[in-house]
C-alpha cells in the first residue's frame, strides 16, 4: 500500500494551483478592463446625447458640437463639448474651431483606455446640426484598451440621428412626420409620429409649437406613452401667424424631436350676429338687442345696436 506523496507529486499539485491562479487572474482582469472600456464608451454616448439635444434645442443660440483629442506621446485622451456661434473647422481646442466658441465641458479618459479613432497626434470633431441635432454625415470615434485587448466603436448615423455603442442599444427616441389639420384662428390639431422609443420606455410624447424655428416652447404632451401616429388638439395660438411646429417624444436618456413643420393660422373674419329683437317700444325709446353667434377668431372689442 502507498503511503505519502513524492516530491514529484508535490510539484505537480503546486503547478496546477499556480497554474489556476494566473488564469484566475487573468480572467479577473480581463473582464475588469472589458467593464473598463465599456463604461468609457457609455460615457462618451452619454456626452453625444446632450450634444445632439442641445443642438435640436439651440441651447443658447448655439451651434454645438463634440472634439476628441488624441495628443501624440503619453498625453491624456480627451473629450470636449463644444458651442459658438457657428462652426468653422477643425482646430487644437473648442476656442478655435468655431465663431465666438468654447468648451462647455471636458472629460479625461480612463488610463487604461485611448483612441485609436482619432489616431495618435490627431483630434476628431462631430458637429450637430442646429434643430434636427444629427450631424451631416455619419461619424464614429473608435476607442480601445491601453492594456489588454477589445475595442469599442460609437456611431452618430446622419439618417436617424442615432447613437450606437455596440454594447446598447438605447439612445433618444425617434420622431418624424409632423402634421396639422383643422386649423383656426387660435387652434390646430398638430401631431408626428413616433418610430422609435429609443430602446427605453417613453415618458411622454406631445408637439411644441413657437413663431421661429425648431420650437422649445409651448409643448404638450399628448397624454399617452406608445410608439405610432398621434395628434391632440392645440389652443392658444395667436391669429394671421406663420406658426412652425414638432413632435417630441421623451425617454430616461432625454427628448427627440421631428423636424420642423409651419402652417399660417386663420385670419380673423367679421363677427356673425342673428336674431335682432326689439322690446318696450315707445314713441320716442325701444329696447334692442341680438345674438352675437360667433366673434370671428378674435376677442370682440364691442357689441351693439344701430338704428336709422
Amino acid at each position: 500500500m502507498k503511503k505519502g506523496v513524492t516530491l514529484l507529486e508535490i510539484i505537480i499539485v503546486v503547478g496546477v494551483i499556480a497554474a489556476t491562479s494566473i488564469g484566475v487572474a487573468a480572467l479577473y482582469n480581463g473582464n475588469k478592463n472589458q467593464t473598463i472600456l465599456n463604461g468609457q464608451a457609455q460615457i462618451i454616448t452619454q456626452q453625444l446625447n446632450n450634444a445632439s439635444a442641445a443642438a435640436r434645442s439651440q441651447d443658447g443660440g448655439y451651434q454645438w458640437w463634440m472634439h476628441f483629442d488624441n495628443p501624440a506621446g503619453n498625453g491624456s485622451n480627451t473629450t470636449s463639448l463644444c458651442y459658438g456661434t457657428s462652426y468653422t473647422s477643425s482646430g487644437v481646442s473648442c476656442a478655435a474651431e468655431g465663431v465666438g466658441a468654447a468648451e462647455s465641458q471636458r472629460y479625461v479618459l480612463n488610463d487604461n483606455v485611448k483612441f485609436i479613432d482619432p489616431t495618435s497626434g490627431t483630434s476628431k470633431d462631430i458637429v450637430f446640426q442646429k434643430a434636427t441635432g444629427f450631424p451631416a454625415a455619419t461619424v464614429s470615434v473608435v476607442i480601445a484598451l491601453v492594456n489588454g485587448s477589445g475595442s469599442r466603436t460609437i456611431t452618430v448615423n446622419a439618417i436617424t440621428g442615432r447613437i450606437d455603442n455596440g454594447i446598447d442599444s438605447t439612445t433618444l427616441p425617434l420622431v418624424t412626420s409632423p402634421t396639422v389639420t383643422s386649423i383656426t384662428t387660435s387652434g390646430a390639431t398638430l401631431g408626428a409620429t413616433v418610430t422609435s422609443n429609443g430602446g427605453i420606455t417613453l415618458t411622454a410624447r406631445g408637439t411644441c409649437w413657437g413663431t421661429t424655428p425648431a420650437p422649445v416652447t409651448n409643448c404638450v404632451a399628448e397624454g399617452l406613452t406608445t410608439t405610432g401616429v398621434f395628434t391632440h388638439a392645440r389652443s392658444s395660438l395667436p391669429s394671421s401667424t406663420l406658426i412652425y411646429y414638432r413632435g417630441y417624444a421623451t425617454n430616461s436618456i432625454g427628448t427627440g424631436y421631428s423636424n420642423d413643420g409651419t402652417f399660417t393660422s386663420a385670419a380673423p373674419v367679421v363677427p356673425t350676429l342673428t336674431s335682432p329683437t326689439a322690446t318696450s317700444i315707445t314713441s320716442t325709446t325701444a329696447t334692442l338687442g341680438a345674438n352675437v353667434t360667433s366673434d370671428g377668431g378674435a376677442t370682440l372689442t364691442a357689441r351693439g345696436t344701430c338704428w336709422a
